[in-house]
């Protein structure tokens, strides 16, 4: 069997077909704009991202269900391999961590239904880092809310987002500062802030019945701050008309924290990595 021809494309029309197949599956796209392409004759195709120090991400990979088992999916992943080390990348991470997995679709490969690629990452030399979760649950019923008089639950003002994006940035790596810089113009009552006098001490956000991220700052954790902020997240989401919150990747240190306010899984990960 030849070896499947393998392109880097920058084609709108590649784009195109890339993008219906991914709206087609729920996906969104905006995150995709520095993602490479790589792409076998609209058969199959490769999204990765070499734009970070050292690591790279591995997003998507995608083979037409009547052109499997012709080694597309093992040439498009040959291909991403040999551009990563080209560029003198040290890894590949399927999809990344927390707050640095630049344009992810999903955390990593669905273990329920995606158990011919996840033997195909193994064959290329690829480990199970790690698991991750979607969750989701039900907004029909109004949340009770926690109160703590020493932390103030309020949307942010323009005159508070340079400490919510200090706050960010000395919590999480990566581009959680852009989604709340994009959020906060298009809408800041999608929007929470935990707040103690000037300082922020934990912060989320939500589109839609689409929840997250939340965080908060590591000094002031432990303190049962994360929860009062999700209830508080949760009951604004209800009353702005979701009928479901939903995201798409908790680790599973988080589970707990998740489950405890309602949370169900619905569908799980395994994450990989590849040392160079």
């Amino acid at each position: 069997m030849p070896t499947p021809e393998i392109l880097q494309s920058t084609d709108e029309k590649d784009w195109s077909w890339v993008y219906s197949i991914l709206e087609s599956r729920g996906f969104p796209t905006p995150k995709l704009s520095q993602s490479t392409l790589l792409i076998s004759e609209r058969q199959g195709f490769l999204l990765g991202n070499l734009t970070q120090k050292d690591m790279a991400f591995l997003s998507y990979l995608y083979v037409e269900s009547d052109s499997r088992r012709e080694g597309i999916g093992s040439a498009l992943i040959t291909s991403f391999l040999e551009l990563a080390r080209n560029q003198q990348f040290k890894q590949i991470v399927i999809s990344g961590f927390t707050g640095n997995a630049p344009g992810y679709l999903q955390p990593g490969v669905n273990l329920e239904t995606e158990k011919d690629a996840l033997q195909l990452f193994h064959r290329h030399g690829f480990k199970d880092l790690d698991n991750a979760y979607s969750m989701e649950r039900l907004l029909t019923d109004r949340i009770e809310l926690p109160v703590n008089e020493e932390w103030e639950i309020c949307h942010p003002s323009s005159d508070d987002v340079g400490s919510l994006i200090d706050a960010i940035s000395h919590s999480v790596p990566g581009e959680w500062t852009t989604i709340f810089k994009e959020r906060f113009d298009l809408n800041p009552q999608q929007i929470l802030i935990a707040r103690n006098k000037d300082l922020i001490g934990a912060y989320s956000t939500w589109q839609d019945s689409r929840f997250g991220p939340i965080g908060v700052r590591p000094e002031c954790r432990g303190q049962g701050l994360g929860q009062l902020l999700l209830a508080h997240t949760l009951e604004n989401m209800r009353q702005q008309g979701a009928r479901q919150a939903r995201f798409s990747w908790s680790d599973r240190e988080n589970l707990k924290f998740y489950q405890s306010s309602g949370f169900n899984i619905t569908k799980s990960f395994t994450r990989l990595i590849l040392d160079l």
